[in-house]
């Protein structure tokens, strides 16, 4: 049977991965601490239980990322894990960029928290666009490495310093190195490499060992354990159709809350906010520029099905859940 070069791609990924991971460690550091980066999603939570069970190794925080705009069922995952967590002494760190989350930050034109979703836009002269997204990295990317950076200065691993413009910076020692496990699973091993400073090595257990998002369904399942739904924020203009249904059918007030953001966005108000002013057009939750409240999922969903319109996945499980 002839292999194609995607499929060899594939197939090598774990060699691709550790070949970029390797070539950062360049000067000898000592491991201090290790992180994992929960999502609360079926991957992210495969790996939590991995570290309950004692198939990875222990670790020194375990930190969510709440962006103050997730919807309950995380929430739900969330306190789960912090109970399955403290039966082996580990706490469950959830830390927020802001207190009040990132619908507040945008919506209120706060400049200390300058929030960009990767909104579609529809331009003026009928030509559709997309904004920048920078969510994942100032809410879950940033609070994280930020409570990391305190740990390190807490145990004596970094120091605060101040600089020329009487600023303070946390430094840390040039011999520490940090490891962070993430929930990317081998299906998704083109999103794997290098993260953070030099101090941070980046890891993938679910790489390693080749399993799939739809193995780590199977390896909670084979064990009684919890399965998750994915995670990710209510806003999130990375959602499918299938999820906006699944939304619209099964948490309505979900669904409400986000289509009163989604016209909020076209308002005279919306259009003013520091993510939004200036923008020639006008910006929408769903891929089709169409107000979410009026789109008929399931009629949208057949005609995937039926070929009309072409089967993607819009998310590729961008923020690391």
């Amino acid at each position: 049977m002839s292999i194609t070069t995607s499929q060899q791609s594939f197939m090598d990924a774990p060699t691709v991965v550790s070949r970029v991971i390797t070539k950062r460690q360049q000067k000898p550091r000592q491991v201090v601490c290790r992180a994992l980066h929960l999502g609360a999603g079926r991957q992210s939570s495969a790996l939590a239980e991995m570290v309950v069970l004692g198939e990875l190794p222990r670790m020194d925080l375990v930190i969510f990322c709440d962006t103050g705009d997730e919807p309950a069922h995380v929430h739900r995952q969330v306190e789960h894990l912090t109970e399955r967590l403290a039966t082996v002494g580990i706490p469950l760190l959830v830390v927020r960029k802001s207190e009040g989350g990132i619908i507040q930050d945008l919506q209120h034109n706060d400049n200390s928290h300058f929030v960009s979703l990767p909104l579609f836009v529809m331009q003026d002269d009928g030509s559709r666009g997309r904004l920048k997204r920078q969510c994942t990295n100032g809410y879950k990317i940033e609070p994280a490495d930020d409570t990391v950076l305190a740990w390190l200065v807490e145990h004596g691993y970094a120091q605060v310093v101040i600089d020329k413009n009487g600023q303070s910076r946390r430094v840390v020692s040039q011999n520490v190195l940090t490891e962070h496990y993430y929930g990317i699973s081998f299906d998704e091993w083109t999103r794997a490499g290098n993260r953070g400073p030099a101090w941070q090595q980046a890891i993938y257990p679910l790489i390693d060992m080749r399993m799939t998002a739809l193995d780590c369904v199977k390896w909670l399942r084979d064990r009684g354990l919890r399965v998750p739904k994915k995670s990710s924020c209510r806003v999130c203009p990375f959602h499918d159709d299938q999820y906006w249904l699944d939304m619209q059918t099964e948490t309505p007030d979900d669904f409400d809350h986000v289509c009163r953001f989604d016209d909020w966005l076209r308002t005279t108000e919306g259009r003013r906010s520091k993510t939004l002013h200036g923008l020639k057009g006008s910006a929408y939750l769903h891929k089709s520029c169409q107000p979410l409240r009026s789109i008929d999922f399931a009629a949208e969903i057949e005609k995937r099905r039926g070929g009309e319109l072409p089967m993607f996945d819009l998310c590729g499980d961008h923020c690391m859940t």
